[in-house]
């Protein structure tokens, strides 16, 4: 087992994370602490047993940073995110846990593009990422081996304009990617489902109602069979819960008829004291 740490400032050091098989209560405090990664400084593994700390990223131009990573549930990768060779301009890297070769995971990107954020499979097989790695400013969906390789486009051709918008989810079972964008319609938010490395894109939600779009927060049930969403999909700006399977099909919604101006609304109390929209999935998947 190990934990990473990163340096905020001369002379400190803080704990950034651990493993995933340190437990859910360290899972929970490595999710505190993702808010330091922001300005971390350097990258550092060490066992928890005790021993010297080793330094993980590649040396960082002047002003770079790491500024976040993941460990693949397997514990023998670290993903990370950094402007390592150039400021302000950040990549996507991985290598072993212990330390070694930096990969970098993404392919070259144009000018002005970047990474934006990253999701490894559960399956440790995989790494999905968002950026504007083809043309600047449009922001898409790939997938690329947890150890490096070719990278695969998810999404589907988007119309101009479109772009892959924030959220998407892994299947539990590492079979499919879930992400929103807007693909079909440069102003409408829709849900899509794709393999994990690539191949036919599903529309998941229904035909949406004028001026329709699919919210933020969705889920993907435990059993990697549904996606639970929610959408003013039947009348614009009033919002219900669906559910559709995994590979597409028919939706179904979930909530019963709603009084005249009601909504499907839910709320989470963030760490940071602010509200989330969410909603939940029983483990048992029904």
């Amino acid at each position: 087992m190990h934990a990473c740490f990163h340096r905020p400032g001369p002379g400190k050091w803080q704990i950034a994370g651990l493993c995933p098989d340190a437990g859910e209560i360290q899972r929970g405090r490595r999710l505190r602490w993702s808010a330091v990664l922001t300005v971390c400084w350097t990258f550092l593994s060490v066992s928890v047993g005790g021993g010297q700390a080793g330094r993980l990223n590649d040396p960082l131009v002047a002003g770079g940073e790491v500024e976040s990573f993941l460990v693949s549930a397997d514990n023998q990768r670290v993903v990370y995110r950094a402007d390592q060779s150039r400021d302000q301009t950040f990549e996507l890297y991985s290598l072993p846990i212990s330390g070694g070769a930096v990969t970098t995971l993404n392919d070259p990107l144009v000018p002005g593009g970047d990474m934006f954020d990253f999701l490894i499979s559960p399956n440790s097989g995989r790494v999905v990422y968002q950026a504007d790695q083809d043309t600047d400013d449009t922001i898409e969906l790939y997938s690329v081996p947890l150890a490096g390789g070719v990278a695969t486009k998810l999404n589907g051709l988007l119309v101009p304009g479109g772009h892959v918008l924030s959220g998407f989810l892994v299947s539990a079972d590492s079979g499919r990617v879930v992400y929103r964008a807007a693909q079909d319609e440069a102003d409408t938010s829709e849900l899509y489902s794709v393999p994990l490395a690539g191949g036919a894109v599903t529309k998941l939600n229904g035909s949406l109602a004028a001026d329709g779009d699919v919210s933020l927060v969705f889920l993907i049930s435990p059993d990697s069979q549904r996606v639970v969403y929610r959408a003013d999909q039947d009348g614009d700006e009033v919002f219900e819960l669906y559910s559709v399977p995994l590979a597409g099909g028919a939706a179904t919604k979930l909530n019963d008829l709603l009084v005249a101006s009601g909504d499907v609304k839910s709320f989470l109390t963030g760490l940071d004291g602010q509200q989330v929209e969410s909603f939940l999935i029983s483990p048992d998947s029904q």
